[in-house]
């Protein structure tokens, strides 16, 4: 039988040990856990060369993850964004990254349409393809606060492979805003 710990030895995978559990939500709180918005935080502040963000919906309540992906621009690291072209994603915050494209030749902002292989639900953040989260909150109120999420902070090979899906994605796949 295959259990997790004997799935963590093979050959190229990364250990269990090599992942943080994170959360939100009154389910999870008090449980010991970091929240997961404090750590895509703490992921962006500390990039030096590239962040790399996959998102399916992007609300208003990312305002302050979009101010601090401003900053990292300012200071020289480059940032690709693929977001789902989903309706519900705040037309303000778009027209927003849209302009830091346009501002920083660094900073690559695409939507996916998915029209021939089906909607992006992805939520990934990456820096410097050394630390990843990926899980299941989306950026907005209720993936950041309300809602019980759960995602993983990887710091290994897998966040690389999740960077690289990403620059996969947005070069062959995705449209440039």
């Amino acid at each position: 039988m295959r259990t997790p710990e004997s799935l963590a030895g093979q050959r190229g995978s990364p250990q269990l040990s090599d992942a943080q559990v994170l959360v939100t939500g009154k389910y999870f709180s008090g449980l010991g856990l970091r929240a997961i918005g404090p750590v895509l935080q703490e992921l962006v502040l500390s990039a030096r060369g590239e962040l790399h963000l996959m998102s399916y919906l992007l609300t208003e309540s990312a305002s302050p993850l979009i101010d601090l992906l401003e900053e990292v621009l300012e200071k020289g690291v480059r940032v690709t964004a693929v977001l789902n072209a989903y309706e519900g994603n705040s037309r303000p915050l778009l027209s927003r990254l849209l302009t830091l494209g346009e501002k920083h030749l660094h900073a690559r902002v695409f939507v996916y349409s998915g029209e021939e292989s089906g909607p992006l639900h992805a939520k990934v953040l990456v820096a410097d393809r050394k630390r990843a989260v990926v899980g299941s909150a989306n950026l907005s109120w209720g993936g950041m606060v309300t809602n019980n999420e759960i995602a993983l902070l990887v710091e290994d090979s897998s966040a690389w492979a999740l960077a690289s899906l990403i620059d996969r994605l947005a070069s062959q796949l995705a449209t440039k805003i």
